[in-house]
């Protein structure tokens, strides 16, 4: 009898398993998506999950009007779970992006409808969500309680992406303001999720906000990618030898 409840549970277990195999290798496939090429402006992307899988997600993509659409976001939750919704708000904005590109209230408004409807009880994402329109440099946005990406001009001045609302998923019925900005040459759009701002040290200390400002004004080169694995490493260098239990993720726009 207990023979036979050891092989079910190993069963079980090779099942579950290889469900967060297959899990893994489709986000990885939604997260590595080459980055269309747009005039007047560089961008990159990167996701690094704590574990196997994860809630953090990103996509830039072009849209019919042949603006550049970004997205951030971070589903609550860890593990397979979050992974299936990060998976369904992803493909849930990318299909709500081509049929309501000019009204990004309304598209994130029907986004949060739709994730309400379909997630679990206290099951959400926090989001941002922009169009950018290469030839007048103007970036409209939505951010839906997520971390306000910053914007930096001339390596000093910095500005915060926060008009929005609510998480998506969190309340039925929100309403959405939108934000708008016009990015002038050399600027720099960073937006981040929490794994970033609050990885942890070895005693504790959240590398913080702060830092990564720091580490923006302090950088000599400014391609995106360059200034993604500027980040990563000075995150990587504060926190060695802390386990990390957060995704973290990153996209970064620079206007040339």
């Amino acid at each position: 009898m207990e023979s036979g409840f050891l092989m079910q549970s190993s069963r079980y277990l090779e099942r579950s398993q290889t469900a967060v195999t297959d899990m893994a290798i489709v986000q990885q496939r939604l997260l590595r998506r080459d980055v269309p090429t747009f005039e007047n402006v560089e961008c990159s992307a990167m996701c690094r999950q704590a574990e196997a899988v994860g809630g953090d997600f990103y996509d830039v993509f072009r849209l019919p009007t042949r603006e550049l659409g970004i997205t951030i976001g971070d589903v609550s939750g860890k593990g397979l779970g979050a992974a299936l919704m990060m998976a369904s708000v992803q493909a849930t904005l990318r299909a709500e992006a081509r049929h309501a590109t000019a009204d990004l209230a309304g598209l994130i408004g029907s986004a949060n409808e739709l994730f309400h409807e379909a997630s679990l009880e206290h099951c959400y994402a926090t989001l941002f969500y922009a169009t950018f329109e290469p030839s007048t440099r103007v970036m409209k946005y939505v951010n839906a309680g997520h971390f306000p990406p910053i914007v930096m001009r001339d390596r000093s001045k910095i500005e915060w992406l926060d008009r929005g609302g609510p998480p998506v998923g969190l309340l039925p019925n929100c309403a959405y303001d939108v934000g708008s900005i016009t990015l002038n040459p050399s600027d720099v759009m960073v937006a981040y999720t929490d794994g970033v701002i609050e990885a942890r040290n070895a005693v504790g200390e959240q590398w913080g906000v702060e830092r990564l400002l720091r580490t923006l004004k302090a950088a000599e080169n400014r391609t995106p990618i360059r200034l993604s694995r500027d980040i990563t490493e000075a995150v990587d260098a504060f926190s060695r030898g802390a386990a990390q239990h957060d995704d973290m993720a990153l996209v970064i726009l620079c206007v040339v």
